[in-house]
């Protein structure tokens, strides 16, 4: 069975905190940065610099085998790992700019962490009830088609965020994800746990028969390949069916469930996903094709996106 375990670490929130300012990804979160710079004030040029050559670095070790973020989150001290995998150029630069930019980042960490703390206790007390874990992995095994429930111990690194913008990411390693939590109020606590459960999807459920059959429907198709996956997710959690029924979160079809997937597909969508999950049928091809017929026209007008 999947145990989640929440983790406070100052070292992925710097590293969170830098790389968003950055802006080396499209994921990157733009709210997050003019919250931030309304509590810590004007950059001074030497801290505009640091936020740039930090963004020449990592936009050479992005996600996946070397991703630059990795050590931040899974190691004690991630300055060791970097003397190793790093030039000795690149290395003194990155720490450098830590050290530019660590006065800034302490203004932010000191005001965000007793909420960073009350999180972390609300969810040890929520998020690992024995009984929902095992009723969502049971449903999402039958309709991902794996060979049993997985037995995963699912790391949640919790992160600095700002108000009305909470998300989360699960491209550290096999077994880790990221939350953006501090600036959501308790109550909300449900629907992290639907944000949880989603990134969990993606790490745990997704990648053993469903990825594979994406990817051979639509072969380099990858625009395709990442909207389907997404859009199939989302129908599930952390606004969709799934999040409903063991969540009790309200499925709200006139609010995006996916920021590519317009309003306009969800009622579709939804009542797609819902009618497998219903059957307990597996996520086939067909349901693959349809999901795809469904949103074709949200992926040509968002091509430049994905």
């Amino acid at each position: 069975m999947i145990k989640f375990n929440i983790i406070l670490n100052k070292w992925s929130n710097f590293y969170f905190f830098i790389q968003n300012l950055s802006q080396w990804h499209r994921g990157c979160r733009e709210r997050h940065n003019i919250f931030w710079q309304e509590k810590f004030g004007v950059l001074t040029k030497e801290e505009k610099q640091a936020i740039a050559d930090f963004k020449k670095i990592h936009l050479k070790y992005p996600f996946g085998k070397n991703y630059l973020g990795r050590p931040f989150f899974t190691c004690k001290n991630p300055w060791v790992v970097f003397k190793k995998e790093l030039t000795k150029k690149e290395f003194e630069n990155l720490q450098k700019i830590f050290s530019v930019l660590k006065n800034k980042f302490e203004i932010i960490y000191k005001q965000e962490l007793p909420s960073l703390k009350k999180w972390q206790k609300a969810l040890n007390e929520r998020v690992n009830n024995k009984n929902q874990i095992q009723e969502i992995s049971r449903t999402l095994t039958a309709v991902f088609n794996l060979p049993k429930p997985p037995k995963n111990e699912v790391n949640i690194y919790l992160l600095i965020s700002s108000p009305k913008q909470s998300g989360g990411g699960a491209n550290i390693d096999n077994k880790s994800i990221s939350i953006e939590v501090s600036r959501q109020p308790l109550r909300y606590v449900p629907h992290i746990m639907g944000t949880i459960w989603h990134e969990t999807t993606h790490l745990c459920f997704q990648n053993h028969y469903f990825m594979p059959l994406v990817r051979e429907t639509f072969p380099r198709n990858w625009k395709a390949i990442s909207l389907i996956k997404e859009a199939v997710i989302s129908s599930l959690f952390p606004k969709g069916i799934l999040a409903g029924k063991f969540l009790k979160i309200k499925v709200n079809k006139e609010r995006p469930l996916h920021g590519g997937v317009p309003v306009q597909y969800n009622e579709r969508l939804l009542t797609l996903t819902e009618s497998y999950l219903r059957d307990k049928i597996l996520f086939d091809k067909k349901y693959i094709e349809e999901v795809y017929s469904i949103i074709s026209q949200s992926l040509q007008k968002h091509q430049k996106s994905y």
